[in-house]
């Protein structure tokens, strides 16, 4: 089964600090298997859904709908490792 790289954006995710939510947004990069680029998409979007440690740190009765959308995807000729973790955050504008 081929492999994939897809670059996620996440947008409005409602991030606790200090007893407050703030809106951030991501990108991110998830290597995932699939049989092709839709599937592929999928999975790693539901990666991100079901990431214990993003999901302990937001506000989940903040009122804003968090919202991921595909940024790139292309197909990896090899890659030793699947999954992939981390963030790198930015504030949303007001």
């Amino acid at each position: 089964m081929p492999k994939y790289s897809v670059i996620l954006e996440g947008k409005n995710f409602p991030i606790l600090s200090n007893g407050n939510a703030e809106l951030f947004g991501f990108i991110t990069t998830r290597k995932v298997k699939a049989s092709d680029l839709n599937e592929a998409e999928l999975k790693a979007v539901e990666l991100i859904k079901k990431d214990p440690s993003l999901i302990s740190s937001l506000d989940l009765d903040h009122e804003v709908t968090p919202e991921i959308f595909l940024d790139s995807i292309y197909k990896l000729k090899w890659w030793n490792s699947l999954g992939g973790k981390g963030y790198t955050f930015y504030k949303m504008k007001s």
